[in-house]
């Protein structure tokens, strides 16, 4: 293991307390809430933004195992990881583009604030989430490297 290693596992465990940990309990409120929302109104709107953040505990929870695989076994056990977690990962930050992107165009916005889909638009506070991915696709990307030169 070389010297950054060490450094950027606790980097990784400063955005853990400060970005993962806090999005991922915001997240879980959230969905409660709009899936609470479901059950009572049962409207074509609501189910559609449970959907969208159903589909999105997978991309969380595959995140944290690529996290957990990164803090405790370093570069190798990233490297090992499944690709399915990272697919799932990047669906995830896609996701989150997505909901900012929509979240910003006038038309859409006021579609969305108007009815029960605006809930999606919440899905941008998941940004901040792109620093602990884009740290795990660098960690991997120098794993590949390690590999590849030994």
């Amino acid at each position: 293991m070389n010297v950054a290693q060490p450094i950027s596992r606790g980097f990784m465990g400063l955005q853990i307390l400060l970005l993962l940990t806090p999005l991922s309990l915001l997240y879980l409120v959230t969905s409660f809430f709009i899936l609470s929302a479901t059950i009572e109104t049962r409207s074509a709107e609501t189910a559609m933004a449970a959907l969208v953040m159903a589909s999105c505990a997978p991309c969380l929870w595959f995140g944290w195992r690529l996290t957990a695989a990164f803090l405790f076994g370093g570069r190798l056990v990233l490297l090992r990881a499944s690709p399915s977690a990272w697919r799932w990962a990047l669906l995830g930050v896609v996701l989150t583009i997505t909901a900012t992107a929509l979240s910003q165009v006038d038309p859409l916005q006021s579609v969305l604030v108007g009815s029960q889909l605006g809930e999606i638009s919440l899905l941008q506070f998941g940004l901040p989430l792109l620093l602990p991915w884009l740290h795990l696709v660098i960690e991997k990307r120098l794993a590949m490297r390690d590999a590849n030169s030994h």
